[in-house]
């Protein structure tokens, strides 16, 4: 495949730009369409590594919602079995966790 240097180091520029130090972890999103959107927002914010956890049999990544994204956005599914090891080897590569579970989004007005 050719491409330019210019498209070259368009692309070089962006991928500096990454946040390596800031990763995404989606436990069980079930709805493919869902997970899709945070695959493209993780993208779109600069997010390099996407991991998640889904224990569905269908295909979790919709293509037409990520619209791209899935190729800049390097993803892994983690297994129900390495789960525990996952968090431990982001613990020791001094990662913080911050979770987040939103079962219902409140709007609090005046902030």
């Amino acid at each position: 495949m050719f491409i330019t240097e210019k498209r070259a180091e368009k692309i070089r520029k962006i991928l500096r730009k990454r946040q390596k130090d800031l990763q995404v972890f989606s436990d069980n999103v079930t709805n493919p369409h869902n997970f899709s959107a945070i695959l493209r927002t993780s993208d779109a914010v600069g997010v390099l590594y996407l991991y998640y956890r889904y224990s569905g049999e269908e295909d979790i990544i919709n293509e037409e919602i990520t619209m791209g994204s899935h190729k800049w956005v390097i993803h892994h599914k983690i297994s129900d079995k390495k789960i525990k090891e996952f968090f431990l080897s982001k613990r020791e590569k001094d990662f913080r966790l911050l979770p987040l579970h939103c079962q219902k989004i409140v709007f609090i007005s005046g902030i």
